[in-house]
C-alpha cells in the first residue's frame, strides 16, 4: 500500500503537483511513519516552497530513519545554508561526501557554503573537484570563477567566467561577474560593458545593479555607485548587501548621519552582521567618535575573514595589569603596528612586563622602544598571563579625540644604525626630503588591493614636487613600485639606498636623516609619524578613517599635515598644493638649511 501511494508522489512530483506530492506523502507516512524516502520528498516539496525550516524537520527525520543517503544530506545541507545554519550545512555536505566521494553536487554545494564562510580557498579546492568531475558544468566553472577572485586570482576568475559564456552566452548571471573580475584586473572599461550586457539581457537584475555599485565605489566614485545600489533595493527591498553599500558610499563621502541611517537599516535585516558593525564602527571612528566607534570596531575580530585566526585565551578585559606578562599582538599591517605600537608604553605605565608580537620587518625597531620588554616575531604559545589584539587596546583604554597618546617620538633607532646611515647625509645643506608614491599592492587580500589603488599614484605623477628648486629628495619607495625610477628615468634625480635597506630599523634611521617625509598614506608615513619627523600625508578622497576627512592636523602625529584629494583620483591637485607649500616652505626657512618649520600651514 505504501509503496504504491509513494510511486503516485514521485509521479506527481515529476509533473510538478507539489499539492498532490504532499499529499501522498503524508498518506505514506500515516501507514508508515518510518518511509524515509516519503519524508525525504516532503522535504524537497517544503525546499522548493521556501519553507526552508519545515524542509530541515522532514529531511532531517529522512536521514535519521536511513542515514546513507548522500542525495537527502545534500538537500539537508542546502535547507540548512538557506537559514545560514552555515557549519551544520556543511557538516551535512561532509556526510555526503564520506558516502559517495566522486558526488559532483555535494562538492559543488559544499563549496558553496565554504563561500559564504569566506573561506575562498578551501571553496576553491571543493569547486575545482567538482569541475574535475563535471567539467562541463557552468554553475562550477563560474563560481569557481568567483572563489578565485576572492583570493586575488583575478587572471583565473576572468578565464573560467569565459569558458562558463562559452557554453552560455545569455547567461547574465555569468556576464556580471566576467565584469566584476574584470574591474578587478583594472579592465573598468570592458568591465563596464559586460554589466550593460548583463542588464540587457536581465533589466530587473539586482545583483548586476549590487555589483556596478560595487565596482563605481572601489573606484571612489560614490555617488554613481548609490545610485545603483539604490536600483538594487528597489528591485530587492530587503536586501542588506546594497543596504550596507549605500551606509558606506554616504560614510566617505561626509555624510556620517545618513550613512548611519543606512547601516542601522542593515543590521535590522541581518542584525549579527559582523563587517556592517565594523564599517560602522570605522565610520564613526572616520568622523570623530571614537567613543561610540572602538566598540563597533572590535567586530572586526568576528568577521568571518578571521575565522582562521583562533580567539585569543587570557584576553585582556582592561582590568589591573601590575605584575602581569601581557602580550601584545600585531594585526592588520605595518603601519597599523607603527601606529598602535604606543599603547604598549601605557600597558608598561600601569605595571604590566609587556610583550610584542610584531611582524618581522619590525622586529629591531620595536626592540629599541623602552617600553617593550621583550620582542617576538611568532607569538608565544605560553608565558604570558594576558594577551590582547594590538588595535583593541585603544578600547581598552577609552581613548577619545580629547585624550590620543600622542606624545613623540615613541619610536627610536640605535647608535649602530645611526652610524651606519649618518654619513651618507654628511655635508648635505639643502633640504632632505623623502619620498613615497604607492603602497603594498597586497593582491591576494582583494580589499586591501582594492584600497591600495586608490591610495597609490605613479611616480610620474609626483614629477612636479622634484621641480622644486633648493631641495635634495630620497627614494623611500620600497616593493615592485621602486622601479618607477628607472621606468621614469629619475634615478639620478632622487637619491636611492633603499636597495641597502634590511628592514625598518634602516629606514627609520634614513628618516632620521631627513627634514620631511612626503608620502602616500603607507607605514613609511607611520614610522616619520613615531619618530616625530615632519610628514605631509597625500590621502585619497575617501580617507582612511584615522586621519578624519583629511583635516590637515591630526591628533595621532603632531609633526603630520595632511593634503587630501578634493575629488576621487585627483592626484594632480594634491601634488600641486603639495608642491606650492615647499616652495613657499623653503622661500621661508632658505634652500640652505634645514627645515625646521617645514610643518607650518
Amino acid at each position: 500500500m505504501s509503496n504504491r501511494l509513494f510511486a503516485q508522489a514521485q509521479q506527481s512530483f515529476s509533473v510538478g503537483d507539489a499539492a498532490a506530492t504532499e499529499r501522498y506523502c503524508r498518506k505514506v507516512l500515516e501507514s508508515d511513519p518510518e518511509h524515509a524516502d516519503a519524508w525525504h520528498l516532503l522535504g524537497i516539496v517544503h525546499l522548493k516552497r521556501g519553507a526552508r525550516a519545515e524542509a530541515i524537520r522532514f529531511i532531517g527525520r529522512s536521514v535519521e530513519l536511513e542515514p546513507r543517503q548522500p542525495q537527502a544530506l545534500t538537500n539537508l545541507g542546502n535547507a540548512l545554508r538557506d537559514l545560514r545554519r552555515l557549519d551544520e550545512a556543511l557538516a551535512s555536505f561532509d556526510r555526503a561526501i564520506a558516502l559517495v566521494p566522486d558526488f559532483a553536487e555535494a562538492h559543488l554545494y559544499r563549496g558553496n557554503t565554504l563561500f559564504d564562510l569566506e573561506r575562498y580557498r578551501e571553496a576553491c579546492d571543493s569547486f575545482e573537484r567538482a569541475r574535475r568531475l563535471k567539467p562541463g558544468d557552468v554553475r562550477i566553472l563560474d563560481n569557481l570563477g568567483l572563489a578565485y577572485r576572492m583570493v586575488g586570482e583575478a587572471d583565473q576568475a576572468v578565464q573560467l567566467h569565459r569558458q562558463a559564456l562559452q557554453l552560455q552566452p545569455q547567461n547574465a548571471d555569468v556576464h556580471n561577474h566576467l565584469a566584476t573580475a574584470l574591474c578587478d584586473q583594472g579592465q573598468f572599461a570592458e568591465g563596464l560593458a559586460c554589466f550593460q550586457q548583463a542588464l540587457r539581457l536581465r533589466p530587473q537584475f539586482p545583483g548586476a545593479f549590487y555589483q556596478l555599485g560595487v565596482a563605481l565605489a572601489n573606484q571612489g566614485r560614490f555617488e554613481e555607485a548609490m545610485q545603483c545600489f539604490a536600483q538594487a533595493l528597489r528591485l530587492r527591498p530587503d536586501w542588506e548587501l546594497p543596504t550596507m553599500g549605500l551606509g558606506t558610499s554616504l560614510s566617505f563621502l561626509g555624510r556620517f548621519d545618513e550613512g548611519y541611517h543606512w547601516y542601522e537599516r542593515a543590521l535590522r535585516m541581518r542584525p549579527d552582521w559582523a563587517e556592517c558593525k565594523y564599517n560602522m564602527g570605522t565610520s564613526l571612528l572616520g568622523r570623530g567618535d571614537y567613543a561610540a566607534g572602538w566598540p563597533l570596531y572590535e567586530w572586526r575580530l568576528d568577521d568571518p575573514k578571521n575565522r582562521h585566526k583562533p580567539k585569543l585565551d587570557r584576553r585582556w578585559d582592561g582590568g589591573p595589569l601590575e605584575g602581569k606578562r601581557l602580550l601584545i599582538r600585531s594585526e592588520q599591517g605595518l603601519g597599523d603596528a607603527l601606529q598602535f605600537v604606543r599603547y604598549a608604553a601605557l600597558c608598561k605605565a600601569r605595571g604590566a612586563t609587556v610583550i610584542v608580537a610584531c611582524y618581522p620587518p619590525l622586529r629591531s625597531l620595536f626592540e629599541n622602544c623602552d617600553y617593550i620588554d621583550e620582542v617576538v616575531v611568532d607569538a608565544p604559545a605560553g608565558g604570558y598571563d594576558l594577551q590582547i589584539e594590538m588595535m583593541s587596546l585603544p578600547y581598552r583604554f577609552g581613548t577619545t579625540l580629547q585624550d590620543v597618546p600622542a606624545a613623540v617620538p615613541y619610536l627610536k633607532t640605535n647608535a649602530e644604525a645611526r652610524r651606519k646611515w649618518a654619513p651618507r647625509f654628511a655635508g648635505v645643506a639643502a633640504p632632505r626630503i623623502g619620498l613615497v608614491w604607492a603602497g603594498n599592492p597586497r593582491e591576494h587580500d582583494l580589499a586591501a588591493s582594492r584600497i591600495d589603488v586608490r591610495r597609490s599614484m605613479k611616480l610620474e605623477q609626483m614629477k612636479p614636487l622634484l621641480e622644486v628648486e633648493g631641495a635634495r629628495f630620497y627614494n623611500l619607495q620600497f616593493g615592485a613600485k621602486a622601479a618607477e625610477l628607472d621606468e621614469c628615468g629619475l634615478r639620478g634625480r632622487l637619491t636611492d639606498y633603499m636597495s641597502e635597506v634590511e628592514d625598518y630599523l634602516d629606514t627609520a634611521a634614513i628618516i632620521e636623516n631627513l627634514d620631511l617625509v612626503i608620502a602616500v598614506d603607507t607605514s613609511v608615513v607611520h614610522a616619520a609619524g613615531g619618530l616625530g619627523k615632519p610628514v605631509w600625508v597625500l590621502s585619497r578622497h575617501d580617507a582612511c578613517w584615522r586621519w578624519l576627512r583629511n583635516q590637515e592636523r591630526n591628533p595621532w602625529y603632531p609633526s603630520a599635515r595632511v593634503f587630501g584629494q578634493t575629488t576621487a583620483g585627483d592626484w594632480a591637485g594634491v601634488v600641486e598644493r603639495v608642491r606650492q607649500a615647499l616652495q613657499a616652505t623653503i622661500r621661508r626657512t632658505g634652500a640652505n638649511s634645514c627645515l625646521e618649520t617645514v610643518t607650518d600651514p
